[in-house]
């Protein structure tokens, strides 16, 4: 079975709240994340990491996954 590694550049850290928060760090640089909801949040925070991603040419878009735990 074929594996990915998975490059240790940019490191990309990401907190979602329930009052729709949060903040994504990318390479110790903070963004924060102002929304009404959870999913608002999470869906902010993917299209940061994407377009981050994008401008990298690190990784075809749509290929970021969100580890949420609990779910």
């Amino acid at each position: 079975m074929p594996t990915d590694t998975v490059p240790t550049w940019p490191r990309i850290e990401a907190v979602t709240r329930q009052d729709g928060s949060g903040e994504v760090t990318i390479n110790g640089t903070s963004r924060p994340i102002e929304t009404t909801s959870l999913d608002e949040a999470r869906a902010a925070i993917i299209a940061v990491v994407t377009e981050t991603a994008g401008k990298m040419g690190c990784c075809a878009p749509g290929s970021v996954q969100a580890l949420i735990p609990g779910e």
